[in-house]
């Protein structure tokens, strides 16, 4: 799964219709050229190949002046649907990289409340049942391999076991209402009282 793909459908899904500047704009707004290992250049190319896979159409192409020709870009409904399939599988696929995780997490609210709960407390078995192996697994590490080996099983292990807590802490604030999820009404801005 492209991760540039996913951030770039959902992010013209979320502002379209958009300029790739803006996109571009958004999502280093988000830090994704760190966490995502995207760059500025690929989110162009990724805006080209996307449309030219039928994932996008070109709305407008304007010009002003001797400034370059800005395309603005709309989802369509095949990209809508693609969207959906990357984000589903960055919430269910446990072997997923940590940037398509992340990613996954950033159109979370495209998603119903129950399935994410559902995918959260897969992961957390997953996990779980990874420490445990892991376990297992450094015993014979620890008797066969040099000590650095086992300090690589160890930080494997906790890093199942911090990937366990935060998808049960998350559950539990998706239990309470407290993330927004495809199931919830939009948000509106609050009324001003006549007056």
């Amino acid at each position: 799964m492209s991760t540039t793909r996913m951030l770039v459908l959902g992010c013209v899904h979320l502002i379209q219709p958009v300029h790739g500047y803006d996109v571009r704009k958004e999502l280093l707004s988000w830090s994704a050229d760190s966490w995502g290992n995207v760059a500025p250049g690929s989110i162009y190319n990724a805006l080209k190949t996307l449309t030219k896979d039928g994932m996008l159409e070109v709305v407008d192409t304007d010009q002003q002046g001797a400034r370059p020709a800005r395309t603005t870009y709309r989802l369509t409904d095949d990209g809508y649907w693609e969207l959906m399939s990357l984000v589903r599988d960055a919430w269910w696929n446990p072997q997923a990289r940590q940037e398509q995780v992340f990613a996954g997490l950033s159109f979370m609210h495209l998603l119903p409340r129950a399935e994410l709960i559902a995918a959260l407390k897969q992961r957390v078995l997953s996990a779980r049942a990874q420490q445990t192996s892991l376990e297992f697994q450094l015993v014979d590490v620890e008797a066969l391999k040099p000590p650095q080996v086992g300090e690589m099983f160890r930080l494997w292990h906790r890093l199942g076991q911090a990937t366990a807590e935060w998808a049960e802490a998350l559950t539990e604030r998706l239990e309470r209402g407290e993330m927004k999820t495809a199931d919830d009404p939009a948000w509106q801005p609050p009324r001003r009282s006549a007056g």
